[in-house]
């Protein structure tokens, strides 16, 4: 009954670029609550108001007696409001690990869902940050619409044969007959009823298409951008402008980067950077990710990698102080250059050239292999990926990684037709600075700027205390495929100071 009361709040349908990342709106989480391990599914519904459904995997808790109880909650990013009591999940049946909740969604942008869990070896929770957008409107469908205007017709000639009726005959005696004048009258009751009706369906039409635009209007557009290559700077520097009015004007006002004329609060930094910037290109074989420096969170300037010439796409990833994250994107022409195409990092920004074809089972660098461990199940959209990587030396022995800003690995998904593109982590779509503005945040928290500088803080210190910790040689990323086709897989990780990229085909049925 929801799916048919929303189809009937919606028009005509189409699906836009949108939410956190690029055709891939749904949120993947693994982490802890408390003393169980966790794998937090939220889908987006892509319309707001809508039912976002949740699901959440209890890792090791299938034997336990009694059963662990599950419950979520939805809320909106609002430090001095309350949040909404939480509902229980149900488990699965067949998978008892399984549990999944319904809950709506009321307001869209930045929202928390907090998951708790309790059971035998104790109760935790953890918050989920989520960024519902409105990205398509749901579609009227062929038969949802023929019955709609069937029901309406029965209506409308059942209010105006009532309307004739009352007219001419309500205050007859009983067997009396209808005269000409009171058949005149019913006439003209119906006429009226029927110009009454009409002029209703007319305004209802009207006022249709009024919420209809300005439904339109709120449908989810990142800030706009435009990249560059600038040639001034020694060495060459791509650029990134954000030409969003509203966010420019905001930084240039005299009060300051906590306005909120542009609609967003200020930006943060996640793994200690403002911005994380990949540069693609068009066929895919060439992959840049970099980190650019700021002065007015505007421009964002980085140094160019010896990329080969051609057609590229830029893709700016951004975490704003209310835990909103979105991707700005623009198309980049690389001139060719001098210098001979390669692979490598300095610092933190890393480059790679891919052979081609690429092969979907291993990948190296002249010290280090990177093995997908996809086993032999077929990838199918929507369902979670085994995207688990093994990392070695050349002779196969297993390697001790390092933290590679904060985390054991980074890895980029895209589609070869661009319609996807999401940055994962091991512990899955969600920024670390989203997290962190959620855990963080108080009752005081109610000024933009004053939450920032507390993740900023905290953000450098999570990352000191990561710098010079080992770890073991395989990473994983919890995910799914949005959607059929075929993909490539760019996994990161670091490894004696230098950053060391695999990039890998996988076709999605």
């Amino acid at each position: 009954m929801r799916r048919v009361a929303l189809r009937a709040l919606m028009a005509v349908g189409f699906i836009v670029v949108g939410a956190a990342h690029i055709g891939s709106p749904d949120t993947w989480f693994e982490g802890s609550a408390g003393p169980y391990r966790v794998l937090v599914h939220v889908r987006s519904p892509g319309v707001i108001p809508a039912v976002t459904d949740i699901s959440v995997r209890v890792y090791e808790s299938a034997q336990e007696t009694p059963p662990v109880a599950v419950s979520a909650s939805v809320n909106k990013f609002d430090a001095a409001g309350t949040p909404p009591p939480p509902e229980a999940a149900g488990p699965v049946q067949g998978d008892p690990e399984l549990h999944t909740v319904s809950l709506w969604v009321m307001s869209g942008g930045s929202n928390s869902v907090k998951i708790n869990v309790a059971g035998a070896k104790g109760s935790g929770s953890v918050v989920v940050p989520a960024a519902f957008v409105a990205y398509r409107r749901l579609a009227l469908d062929g038969p949802f619409a023929v019955a709609l205007a069937l029901v309406g017709l029965v209506l409308f000639a059942g209010i105006v044969s009532i309307a004739g009726a009352a007219a001419s005959e309500a205050s007859l005696a009983p067997g009396a007959t209808v005269d000409a004048a009171r058949r005149k009258r019913g006439r003209l009751a119906m006429a009226i009823a029927s110009v009454v009706l009409a002029s209703a369906i007319v305004g209802g039409r009207l006022w249709w298409k009024a919420e209809d635009a300005s439904y339109r209007r709120s449908i989810f557009r990142p800030m706009t951008a435009v990249a560059s290559v600038d040639d001034s700077a020694a060495p060459n520097a791509i650029d990134l402008r954000i030409t969003d009015s509203g966010w420019v004007a905001s930084r240039n006002e005299a009060h300051g980067p906590g306005s909120r004329r542009s609609g967003y609060t200020p930006m943060i930094p996640d793994h200690g950077k403002l911005m994380h910037m990949f540069v693609i290109s068009d066929d895919l074989r060439a992959f840049a990710h970099l980190h650019p420096s700021t002065s007015d969170t505007v421009r964002f300037s980085a140094w160019r990698p010896p990329l080969p010439g051609g057609a590229y796409h830029v893709y700016g990833d951004v975490v704003h102080e209310s835990g909103f994250a979105q991707t700005l994107t623009s198309p980049l022409p690389l001139p060719a250059r001098t210098a001979e195409p390669s692979s490598g990092s300095r610092g933190d920004d890393s480059w790679h050239v891919s052979v081609v074809p690429v092969t979907s089972a291993a990948s190296s660098d002249r010290e280090t292999m990177i093995r997908w461990d996809r086993g032999s199940a077929q990838l199918v959209a929507g369902a979670p990926a085994r995207l688990r990587f093994t990392v070695t030396d050349l002779t196969g022995s297993p390697v001790a990684l390092e933290p590679y800003m904060g985390m054991a690995a980074h890895a980029v998904v895209m589609r070869d037709d661009r319609s996807v593109f999401i940055h994962l982590h091991p512990s899955g779509t969600v920024p670390m600075a989203a997290k962190r503005s959620f855990d963080l945040r108080s009752a005081s928290d109610t000024v933009a700027g004053t939450l920032s500088r507390r993740v900023t803080a905290t953000d450098s210190a999570a990352s000191a205390a990561h710098a010079g910790m080992t770890m073991g040689n395989f990473v994983s990323f919890p995910y799914a495929f949005p959607s059929a086709g075929n993909y490539r897989i760019w996994v990161q990780v670091k490894r004696n100071g230098s950053v060391v990229t695999g990039a890998f085909d996988a076709e999605v049925n």
